[in-house]
């Protein structure tokens, strides 16, 4: 095998201009793959980065990111807050249960008395941070026990990416007031690197405890039950950490009991009986959160698998153009048979030479295409935020394809030799000797 190799690479020395052409080809088509597989990784594959994932589940319907009001039936999208305490607080399957904002707001801040800027922030529920099991990275994130009252909790914990890019990793960033409306807020933690939260595409810059919502948003209330008559006001997201050993259908059992003595006790006797069978005939669907959230995740990967298979029409492509060459050479090299049996062993070595350096040089590739492809979703005039990057799976991706193009364009020179030899036999049969 050494020695294949090593022929191998001197084969391509001594024509270094076609070996270049074919490389690039490569380079070009496994880079493209990679960056698109980057991306879907990191939508729709990459799991949650939190301490074992598959226990995490989701209340609520991952594509509602609209305040929802009025008398709904069938599956809840969203829940009320007083809805989301009386489940947070009467569960015996989940170890935990916290709730945020359906969608991501913009702030007008003031950061230590400078200049107004926009932050993107959401407000969740105090241990939010306890129920995902994430770690600071400085300071410490608020918790349940700062729950002492509406308005109470003035604490904000920022993303590290946003202390990264507007106080430069300052660690002396803890204590710094921030001011929004009329309410001041304390910065007292970082969160983890890769934490961007449990949606997937939103990237909030900071959050803030859910009892601070009537100052966060002066005017409005949305902290009560109803907003009027029996209307709820529905805007909040929940999620919840399955005790060990606990099923996803034991979860969903226990939710929509639960669930259904909470509007049996909310909507009052005197309503209309139909109208109070239509409201209480509401349920809740538990679901994994293994991946996170991801509003419009069948539209996007309907997208992306159109946009996976051109690339993939790429890669047959460049495949073919590589074939074509290493037929040509094979060819011409068709008189070493005499010399080396083992021909088709060494071109297949040399075209998996070809496909490692063209993999190596795709995921050169790849690292500028993804930041390309990552620019053109920030300017496609929605709010996603991809934290894609190469990671393992990326990298067993491109391994996997490099190794399937390299068999590909390698079989193909020998299979076509088999053809042309079989068509040559049929058209030029030898003669048959005749008995002396």
């Amino acid at each position: 095998m050494f020695q294949d190799i090593r022929f191998g690479l001197r084969i391509l020395a001594k024509s270094p201009g076609s070996a270049l052409v074919a490389i690039l080809s490569l380079a070009l088509a496994i880079g493209t793959n990679t960056a698109i597989f980057s991306v879907l990784n990191a939508a729709l594959l990459k799991f949650l980065p939190v301490h074992n994932p598959a226990e995490r589940v989701t209340l609520t319907d991952p594509n509602a990111s609209m305040v929802l009001g009025g008398l709904l039936t069938g599956d809840r999208s969203l829940l009320t807050y007083t809805e989301f305490v009386a489940l947070r607080d009467r569960s015996t399957s989940l170890a935990g249960l916290c709730a945020s904002q359906m969608a991501l707001e913009r702030w007008p801040v003031r950061i230590s008395g400078s200049a107004p800027e926009q932050l993107r922030g959401r407000l969740v529920s105090e241990n939010y941070f306890t129920v995902f099991g994430v770690e600071p990275a400085r300071g410490r994130l608020f918790a349940q026990q700062d729950a002492t009252g509406v308005g109470k909790d003035p604490y904000a914990v920022i993303s590290y990416e946003y202390w990264q890019r507007r106080f430069g990793g300052n660690p002396s960033v803890l204590g710094t007031p921030i001011r929004l409306h009329q309410a001041t807020f304390t910065i007292i933690g970082i969160a983890p690197r890769d934490f961007h939260g449990e949606t997937v595409g939103q990237n909030p810059d900071l959050w803030l405890p859910i009892l601070m919502q009537p100052l966060v948003m002066p005017g409005v209330d949305w902290l009560s039950e109803y907003f009027q008559s029996h209307d709820k006001l529905m805007w909040l997201h929940a999620f919840g950490r399955r005790k060990a050993g606990v099923p996803l259908s034991q979860v969903q059992a226990e939710m929509n009991v639960l669930f259904r003595g909470i509007l049996a006790a909310g909507y009052p006797r005197t309503m209309e009986a139909q109208e109070r069978r239509r409201a209480l005939n509401q349920h809740i669907v538990v679901r994994p959160l293994r991946a996170g959230m991801f509003h419009g995740r069948a539209e996007f990967s309907a997208q992306w698998t159109m946009l996976s298979a051109l690339a993939g029409l790429i890669l047959l492509m460049s495949c073919a153009n590589v074939a074509n060459l290493l037929l040509a050479r094979a060819t011409a090299r068709a008189r070493e048979v005499a010399i080396r049996i083992s021909l088709f062993r060494q071109l297949l070595t040399e075209s998996l030479l070809l496909a490692a350096l063209g993999g190596a040089a795709g995921i050169l590739a790849a690292a500028a295409a993804l930041r390309a492809l990552l620019q053109l979703l920030a300017s496609a005039g929605n709010s996603l935020q991809l934290a894609a990057t190469v990671d393992w799976r990326v990298l067993a991706f491109t391994a996997c394809a490099t190794l399937i193009t390299g068999l590909l364009f390698g079989l193909a020179p020998h299979f076509a030799q088999l053809v042309c030899r079989a068509q040559r036999a049929r058209n030029f049969p030898r003669p048959s000797s005749s008995p002396r």
